[in-house]
């Protein structure tokens, strides 16, 4: 019965994602579901329409959740971090997908309207959805370095996220080889490559904690703050900076 059940909403999701795509591709011919003899490894991928609906919106949806809270967030008490090349660099490539996004918009917009096949309804949304993204990650960049915040988990999580799910679509598209401009042509695939670029290097700008502020630490007993309060967000979750303690000879 769960099979059934399971079976009738990939159905259901395959007609959102058509003509272009199906919700999940088989690996072999035959039913988008494993014999009584095979896994679902043997039989069922991901496809496009999955990595653009499932992953891309789930990862869109908790990031604006989350950044909604961080909004609600009350002042931290930590002076504000000047703009620098740091910063400044964040909030302008977050023009670049947003640019990227209604350059797509306005392609698929028009192929909708001259092709007699027309366009599957997630491509429609998906570059919406991430140019309202890419604002409030403008936005959170912004409000970060008003509250004082050095680092930041949530833009962390949000390009570890966009680029584990670029790198997913990647993987789809090596795999599909030749019968890629099936569903995305040549503008698709540029600023798709475009896209990861800026994901990745996002990703490696969120590694440096911004610089310090020139208002802060003006007493000795601001001086000696813990490093901890410094240190980046991948820097706490793999305990990097306790290796500042041997600079102090504490350790």
């Amino acid at each position: 019965i769960l099979r059934e059940r399971i079976m009738d909403i990939l159905q259901k999701l395959d007609g959102f994602c058509e003509p272009v795509s199906q919700f999940w591709r088989n690996n072999e011919d035959g039913p988008p579901y494993p014999g009584p003899n095979q896994t679902w490894h043997d039989r069922v991928d991901i496809t496009f329409c999955f990595e653009d609906t499932a992953i891309f919106y789930g990862v869109c949806a908790c990031f604006w959740l989350l950044a909604t809270l961080k909004f609600t967030c009350g002042e931290t008490g930590r002076p504000v971090i000047p703009f620098n090349w740091l910063n400044v660099s964040k909030i302008v490539l977050v023009t670049v997908p947003f640019a990227s996004a209604l350059v797509e918009l306005v392609h698929i917009v028009k192929d909708g309207i001259a092709s007699p096949v027309g366009v599957a309804y997630f491509q429609y949304l998906t570059p919406p959805i991430l140019m309202v993204t890419m604002v409030v990650a403008g936005l959170v960049t912004y409000q970060e370095r008003k509250l004082g915040l050095r680092s930041s988990a949530l833009m962390t999580v949000l390009w570890l996220s966009l680029a584990g799910y670029s790198c997913l679509k990647l993987r789809t598209i090596l795999l599909i080889g030749e019968d890629t401009h099936k569903i995305m042509n040549t503008l698709l695939l540029s600023t798709f490559s475009i896209e990861l670029f800026v994901y990745a290097l996002q990703l490696v700008l969120v590694l440096f904690p911004e610089p310090q502020s020139p208002y802060v630490y003006t007493t000795e007993e601001d001086i000696k703050h813990c490093p901890e309060e410094d240190a980046t967000f991948l820097s706490v979750l793999t305990w990097w900076w306790l290796n500042r303690f041997k600079h102090l000879k504490v350790v």
